[in-house]
């Protein structure tokens, strides 16, 4: 084997480290709701399902973009303290109806935060921290599921 070889099968072997994604989503969903009480409110639940390929103390998750406001994102199970390279974690929020005082003036502070960098749509889009530096990576269409009401 010469050495023109041995390094192109070197760098061959190389490239996916170098080249390696931080996470894999696998699904994202929606489901609307409604409590079944006027005063307890009804909105959107959303899920995304991923696995990750670096742990904790280098990755954070951050924020949601969608359809033009950020939502802060909820680390569901075993993420919720840490999690590992290759751990499937559930990231969740809600988007609540507009139906109280309360609820809309906090969709209206999410109205204002900054907006999302131009190469994006700003319709799915998740924020998260790497070494000090944040990253955005556009998702897929969240699946609708059947809406879910509680009587």
């Amino acid at each position: 084997m010469n050495f023109k070889s041995l390094y192109g099968l070197l760098l061959f072997l190389l490239i996916p480290w170098f080249q390696s994604d931080d996470f894999k989503v696998i699904n994202a969903e929606m489901q609307a709701f409604d409590s079944g009480r006027e005063e307890s409110g009804s909105g959107i639940n959303y899920r995304i399902k991923i696995v990750t390929n670096k742990k904790s103390s280098l990755i954070q998750f951050k924020k949601i973009w969608l359809n033009g406001r950020i939502y802060e994102l909820k680390i569901k199970g075993k993420g919720s303290t840490g999690f590992s390279k290759g751990d499937t974690l559930l990231l969740t929020f809600t988007v609540w109806q507009p139906n109280s005082e309360h609820q809309m003036s906090v969709q209206e502070k999410e109205a204002l935060l900054p907006e999302l960098p131009e190469k994006f749509s700003g319709k799915n889009v998740i924020e998260w921290k790497k070494r000090r530096k944040i990253h955005f990576k556009e998702l897929p269409e969240f699946r609708k599921l059947p809406p879910r009401v509680n009587r």
